[in-house]
């Protein structure tokens, strides 16, 4: 194939039973198997990989990088995944923390004030202390901010001046076979399945309405399930939109 059109847009591996399952429920809404569903498996297959495009951009995997962090090096590579679709945080370690002068004291102040359930004073005193630190880490930039560099590169701002461990949290597409799918979103993807089925069926449904029959006109109700389908995948995007504030720049398709 040429540089075009790629066949790789959307990789998507999913085992036959778990396709012929995801069809099956999907037509069912349209009342197969007494009903017959004019639609072929590839015609299913790109409908289902323009849906898990948009999982990949509005409810991308989330996963979590433990990385081996080296002094004064900005830049490591995700070695895990070949392309990465955003950075969205880093954690530092404590030691990391102590090293820019947070207190010590605060990192004990958990089981300290836990052991001293009766007395709020020692969980006064870790609020307080973790509230400065807060302060401080806004005013002097004390917590590293990433940056993805294409396709797999976190860049660090500042450089770390220690050796320590970091972990990144990165979004990327989801598993070819789907299994990185939370419940709730292979519901929306049965769901919008149905919407982008309902759409085709729609479309080569209408074009036999008003045909004369001996026994009448014909009628598909295709305009009807064309038009209901369109507003339902509007809808069915808002709500998948609205689940997951990402910020913009991590919307990196669409």
């Amino acid at each position: 194939m040429g540089v075009l059109f790629k066949s790789t847009d959307v990789n998507i591996a999913i085992e036959e039973d778990d396709f012929n399952e995801l069809k099956s429920r999907v037509y069912s809404q349209f009342g197969w198997p007494v009903v017959a569903v004019e639609i072929s498996d590839d015609i299913f297959k790109y409908i289902l990989k323009r849906t898990i495009l948009y999982l990949n951009t509005y409810s991308p995997k989330l996963d979590y990088i433990t990385k081996s962090i080296t002094p004064y090096v900005t830049d490591y590579i995700i070695h895990e995944y070949e392309q990465v679709n955003a950075v969205l945080d880093v954690y530092v370690s404590a030691e990391y923390l102590i090293g820019l002068g947070m207190p010590i004291q605060s990192f004990l102040a958990i089981p300290m004030s836990l052991a001293a359930s009766n007395n709020t004073s020692h969980l006064e005193n870790y609020i307080s202390m973790f509230t400065a630190y807060d302060m401080a880490k806004r005013i002097f930039g004390t917590q590293p901010s990433a940056e993805l560099v294409p396709p797999n590169i976190v860049r660090l701002n500042p450089a770390p001046y220690t050796s320590t461990t970091f972990k990144f949290v990165i979004t990327v597409d989801h598993d070819a076979n789907l299994s990185s799918l939370s419940d709730y979103e292979i519901n929306w993807m049965i769901r919008f399945c149905q919407a982008g089925v309902g759409k085709v069926l729609g479309q080569i449904r209408r074009k036999y309405d008003g045909v004369q029959l001996p026994v009448g006109s014909l009628s598909g109700s295709g305009s009807a399930l064309y038009t209901e389908s369109v507003e339902l995948e509007k809808e069915l995007l808002e709500e998948l939109k609205s689940r997951h504030k990402f910020p913009q720049t991590f919307i990196t398709v669409g």
